[in-house]
């Protein structure tokens, strides 16, 4: 056997075992993808329950901050929906432990204790305002931590730039004030005309 064809069957060797390894790992990916695109969907669709469930207490708990205001009726209704609220709390914060990264399991299981905080605060008679600010404060960790796991920055910036050359920064420099100015004028003129 000569030198030549000793190196061609080892080229060839070689060139096998790469193209099975390519293989196998096109393989895997193909196999990942489906899984991984199906735990994203799951995991926005928790953390939208998640939102709406906790913006509702968070609206709940600003009412029961002058629980003074209720009548016993409004208060009793209200004691029912804080109840009804948590126990739709723990029913989202248990189901998404599964398919959550921990630091946002961890994250919303700390808005789950401050919503307890709250509540022990409300029945101690005590002034809960750094109860609710710590409700705030939690709520607002869980959604930002949520963002940083959707990807919504980084997925918008890219869907801006197919577009815009600048991004949304335009939109950012005119400001809310002078777009509210924009949004008056243009409802101040429609109502003019006749138009609702």
């Amino acid at each position: 056997m000569d030198i030549g064809t000793l190196w061609l069957g080892v080229a060839g060797l070689i060139a096998t075992v790469l193209v099975s390894a390519i293989g196998f790992y096109f393989t895997y990916k193909s196999q990942r993808s489906p899984l991984r695109e199906a735990l994203y969907a799951r995991q926005i669709d928790a953390l939208t329950s998640f939102v709406s469930v906790s913006t509702r207490i968070q609206e709940l708990a600003g009412a029961l901050m002058n629980e003074k205001e209720f009548t016993d009726e409004g208060l009793e209704r209200a004691q029912l929906l804080w109840c009804e609220l948590d126990g739709e709390l723990l029913d989202t914060t248990q189901k998404v432990g599964l398919i959550m990264p921990s630091s946002v399991y961890s994250a919303m299981t700390a808005y789950r204790a401050s919503v307890q905080d709250f509540h022990e605060a409300l029945d101690k008679q005590a002034a809960p305002t750094d109860a609710f600010y710590a409700l705030a404060g939690a709520a607002g960790h869980v959604f930002m931590v949520g963002r940083e796991l959707v990807g919504a920055d980084n997925l918008s910036i890219e869907s801006v730039n197919l577009h815009s050359r600048d991004g949304y920064k335009k939109m950012q420099g005119i400001g809310r004030e002078a777009t509210a100015k924009v949004v008056r004028a243009l409802w101040s003129r429609g109502n003019s005309d006749g138009k609702s």
